[in-house]
């Protein structure tokens, strides 16, 4: 979704013909650019944005300029104009950045910088950002963005910030590192020369020397002063009356001399002045609206031409800013002649032109000074989703804060639109209020159409919130009545009442429901063309195939999801790390776990400040049972320990709790035994809880607890009515699993034949997608039931495939392999072996068509025939039967 930017704030401002040039400054500033931070700090008045601007008239190809303002401390908007600051010098950069700027939930901030300094860096241009007015940001999440983009800033890039005060930013650390070059009041004031060529040369007084050495001891070298001070001099006759007179402090100078300077126009410039001041930025219609008069452009263009404290901010003069200090006195004067009831009517009217011309910020700005809530709040309802889905969650949520609590309660609308954020956030506490408030304005019974879609609005929020605190029947009963009252085009929140539904059926162990269901999100995803609903339910789906033990379909599902990610922009999404870490969690099972490591590290890594807490702790779980299978015992811990956590922040939130305990217990059970493994399943009440397909999961690894504790009979127990649960629900993932602890128990109960019964049953469903870990985790008793696997025949290229990843040497030490298969009747061509290898690599079909530039259906045409001349039906098959043949 698109953002409306102010090019304005984008443009350096123009130099003016009559500026005094300044080369001693300029000097400065260029032999700081081999530097880190050009810091410009100084009050109002000392020519800091006209330094700039003639600074960067000299490298006009390299400067990015942003000019700040209140409006600009929500995060998410700060980023979007600094991004489109640096595309005035280099197109295109940083456009990834954008698309995570205006997902819903933006990752954090440090990974959107890494993600924008990469870039940067990557490129040869060098690049001067200039941010202009940086103490209007207080927003301590914008300056920790800048602290972090400052420790990590390539060397193409220079910073310059100009502010009125020092920013809370870690100067200290760059002035010892020698990064940082500093420009103060003292620094900035006018020399005597500058002063004598400001005074007669640009302000054409005919001022004697004395004169003005005296103005300059006055003002100190103020530029702001000594320019009031020449306005006030203009066409008077006691020149030398006035300058000895002159006097007194930075306060008294601006009384006395805005006075003059204001009192000496003629009165429509006077009315002119004091009602366009309210404004920080202005064209010739806004200063119209303000006015009722029709000549704003041309009072503009005498302002300029009489050098009374404006300024352009565009190369074509149509819009300007006056000098924030000059605006300041403006205004004082306005507080002390005006009555407040006409202060109000201005802004009332600033407000209604903005909201006209598609300016939201600005209009709500100017709303809530002329304490118009009714527009403030007609406002919010008109944008607020549009915000949400952007990520810009601070500046909506101060709105909302800064209305009356009569206001903010009285429309329903706006109170949905309040509640939406708290829901998103899981602050269901602070949401409820809202909500029933919204049901007490608009009962359901003979509400309207629009009435309706509110109350849809409030069902999508508290089904999600049910299903967050595990409540899934409830959850999927509101859903369902969400979707009955949202009209079909509503994407927003029916995406999010299909994506709980979704999770709820998955929960439930509805897999057919859940599948069709996330088939509808995606499909309004690709409508909308939003990469992270995209992205988001392709990780969904491929958890459907894993859970269905369909190895194969889960990667061939990451792999299009990060391939959505990347022509979308989008691939160092949060959700891109969320499909890495399953990535790693196929490779875990497939038993490749350097591959496993990699994605489930660099997953979690993107995921870092992602507010999905349930996919932080499933990254962290997942590199926990990796860790722990390559004997990194203290590091699984850590893994685990950053998981809790997570947890610890969400105790209302079922699915967490599963995720961290199942892996608690699975380490305690593999560091400290099955005693104290099964004291902690008891304490936690591991299995015994929550929604079924989470509780299921807890079972299986109580079950192979009790085994570990050789209570056989129990376990068999439980084992035979989770085999008759996950079969029938399709779940053959889990029930793989389930068939190898069977198989175990009869082992060790000495019941030969129902022990080979259970795993020959486990093999069939793991060989076609390469089960390996769910047998290997269990050990040296696997390895004895799979060796009398082997002797009888069971198998036996699985099962030597299996022995050999307990123990290189054990394939030579199985029982004796059958004969080999028939040699090739028809050999592979060139372009099958190709693509053989890179089955063998586990790409997908996309990634095998980019790879050889074909289309997708000749992968699938050459990988047809591949299975026909290798007499196999998968392409776990064909890797085997290969390698077999000595092809791979």
């Amino acid at each position: 979704m698109t953002v409306s930017l102010l090019s304005t704030k984008l443009h350096v401002p123009p130099v003016r013909a009559e500026s005094v040039s300044r080369p001693r400054l300029v000097e400065q500033l260029d032999a700081g650019l081999d530097r880190k931070l050009t810091l410009i700090s100084a009050p109002a008045g000392f020519g800091k944005t006209t330094l700039l601007s003639e600074w960067a008239k000299r490298l006009p190809a390299r400067v990015a300029w942003l000019a700040l303002d209140e409006g600009d401390n929500d995060p998410a908007r700060f980023w979007t104009y600094l991004v489109a600051a640096l595309q005035t010098v280099q197109a295109g950069l940083g456009q990834e950045v954008l698309q995570l700027l205006q997902a819903p939930q933006p990752p954090a901030t440090q990974t959107i910088l890494t993600v924008l300094l990469n870039e940067i860096a990557a490129r040869a241009q060098d690049i001067i950002l200039v941010l202009d007015d940086y103490h209007l940001i207080s927003q301590q999440a914008v300056h920790e963005g800048i602290a972090f983009l400052l420790e990590h800033m390539p060397r193409n890039v220079h910073l310059v910030l100009a502010t009125r005060a020092d920013p809370p930013l870690p100067t200290y650390r760059l002035r010892a590192r020698a990064e940082l070059t500093e420009l103060r009041s003292e620094d900035l004031r006018f020399t005597a020369g500058e002063a004598v060529a400001f005074l007669n040369a640009t302000m054409g007084l005919e001022l004697a020397r004395e004169e003005i050495e005296v103005l300059e001891a006055r003002t100190e070298g103020w530029i702001v002063g000594l320019q009031l001070a020449a306005l006030s001099l203009q066409g008077r006759a006691d020149t030398h009356e006035f300058i000895t007179a002159f006097g007194g402090g930075h306060h008294y100078v601006l009384e006395y001399l805005t006075n003059e300077v204001v009192g000496r126009q003629p009165e429509r410039v006077q009315r002119f002045l004091m009602r366009t001041s309210i404004l920080d930025r202005l064209c010739g219609p806004l200063c119209d609206a303000l006015t009722g008069e029709g000549d704003g452009e041309a009072m503009l263009a005498y302002l300029q031409q009489r050098n009374l404290f404006i300024l352009p901010l565009d190369d074509e003069y149509r819009w300007h800013r006056y000098h924030h200090l000059f605006a300041d006195l403006l205004g004082n004067l306005r507080r002390k002649q005006w009555p407040p009831e006409a202060i109000r009517e201005l802004h009332v009217r600033a407000a209604g032109w903005y909201e006209q011309n598609g300016y939201t910020t600005e209009a709500v700005h100017h709303a809530l000074l002329a304490e118009d809530f009714q527009r403030t709040a007609r406002l919010i309802e008109k944008n607020s989703l549009a915000m949400v889905s952007r990520g810009e969650l601070a500046t909506l949520l101060r709105w909302i804060e800064a209305l009356p609590e009569e206001v903010a309660f009285s429309r329903p609308w706006l109170c949905v639109h309040q509640a939406w954020p708290l829901t998103l956030a899981a602050r269901a506490d602070a949401a409820e209020p809202l909500l029933r408030q919204i049901e007490r304005q608009v009962p359901l019974e003979g509400a309207s159409t629009e009435g309706q879609e509110i109350l849809g609005h409030v069902a999508a929020m508290r089904a999600m919130t049910a299903m967050m605190r595990g409540d899934m029947p409830q959850a999927i009963e509101l859903a369902h009545q969400a979707g009955e009252l949202l009209p079909p085009d509503n994407v927003i929140p029916r995406n999010t009442l299909f994506y709980t539904l979704a999770s709820a059926y998955y929960a439930q162990g509805e897999l057919g429901k859940a599948e069709q269901t996330q088939a509808e999100v995606l499909k309004l995803g690709r409508a909308a063309g939003n990469a992270w609903m995209i992205v988001r339910t392709l990780c969904d789906l491929a958890d459907l195939e894993l859970i269905q033990g369909r190895l194969q379909g889960a990667q061939d599902r990451c792999h299009e999801a990060l391939q959505q990610a990347e022509e979308r922009g989008a691939r160092r999404f949060g959700t891109g790390g969320y499909a890495l870490v399953q990535l790693g969690e196929i490779c875990y099972e497939r038993n490749d776990l350097a591959a496993a490591h990699e994605h489930a590290s660099e997953g979690t890594r993107l995921m870092q400040g992602w507010e999905r807490s349930y996919e932080m702790v499933r990254g962290y779980t997942t590199l926990a049972t990796i860790l722990q299978a390559q004997d990194d015992a203290a590091g699984a811990r850590h893994a685990l320990q950053q998981a809790e956590a997570i947890r610890s922040k969400h105790p209302t939130y079922p699915k967490l709790s599963s995720v961290v305990d199942s892996c608690r217990v699975r380490l305690c059970l593999a560091q400290q035994g099955p005693g104290e493994a099964a004291r902690l399943a008891t304490e936690i009440r591991l299995g015994q809880a929550g929604a079924p397909i989470f509780r299921e999961q807890e079972r299986i690894i109580v079950a192979r607890v009790l085994g570990a504790q050789q209570r056989w009979d129990e376990a068999l127990d439980l084992l035979a009515q989770l085999a008759e649960d996950t079969g029938a629900g399709g779940r053959r993932g889990r029930l793989i699993e389930i068939l190898a602890l069977q198989a175990l128990a009869y082992q060790a109960q000495g019941d030969i034949t129902q022990a080979l019964h259970a795993l020959e049953s486990a093999l069939a469903m793991g060989e076609p997608e390469g089960y390996v870990r769910t047998f290997v985790d269990h050990g040296a008793p696997m390895v004895t039931l799979l060796q009398q696997a082997a002797a009888r025949g069971l198998a036996p290229h699985y099962v030597n495939r299996l022995l050999a990843a307990f123990d290189p040497e054990a394939e030579a030490a199985a029982a004796p392999s059958p004969p080999d298969r028939m040699p090739l009747v028809e050999p592979l061509t060139a372009r099958e072996l190709e693509v053989l290898h890179l089955l063998g690599q586990g790409s997908s079909n996309r990634d095998i068509a980019e790879a050889l530039v074909i289309t997708i259906n000749g992968v699938k045409k050459h990988t047809s025939n591949i299975y026909g001349k290798l007499g196999v039906h998968s392409r776990t098959q064909a890797v085997v039967r290969a390698q077999e043949l000595g092809l791979l």
